[in-house]
């Protein structure tokens, strides 16, 4: 609660000086919150999986394509635990200039049966075109990625097949 209310104070303040270096009339001295909250809405994340099924001990990678968000440090959620691990190891929030891609591109293996779901969540620095400043920001995923481990290739396609 305490890191949400810094959160939007730290934003609220960098909105507001960008936006009298620009020049830009606020008509208040403050902005609303819910205004703070629409103005991260055009930052966002997508998901995809170089394959949507695979079979335990298979390599993937989940790529990650970030849209009006720069320098981002992103959080990936996997729900459930234990059926992915990181391949490399890796340490959460990705950090884009500690990462060798900068965190677009994110190595796991398939370990046990089951469906994966990721999720994914920036900070980073968001552009607003209403006043033309950057201002720190969050980004979250518009839609998860999912990912269907089999123990057996047969077995994914088995579904497939009845219909």
């Amino acid at each position: 609660m305490f890191a949400t209310i810094l959160s939007l104070a730290m934003i609220a303040s960098s909105y507001s000086v960008s936006a009298e270096e620009q020049g830009v009339r606020l008509g208040s001295p403050h902005r609303p919150v819910n205004a703070l909250a629409n103005m991260t809405a055009n930052a966002y994340l997508e998901l995809s999986l170089d394959s949507p099924i695979v079979t335990a001990g298979t390599p993937i990678t989940l790529y990650i394509d970030y849209h009006n968000i720069g320098v981002p440090h992103t959080t990936i959620h996997v729900t459930p635990t234990g059926l992915v691990a990181f391949e490399p190891p890796l340490s959460m929030p990705c950090k884009y200039d500690q990462h060798s891609n900068g965190c677009t591109a994110i190595g796991f293996r398939a370990l046990a049966s089951g469906v994966v779901t990721f999720t994914a969540g920036a900070t980073g620095e968001v552009y607003d075109e209403n006043c033309h400043c950057w201002y720190w920001g969050i980004a979250n995923t518009i839609e998860p990625a999912r990912l269907i481990i089999a123990g057996t290739i047969w077995r994914a396609f088995l579904p497939l097949v009845k219909h």
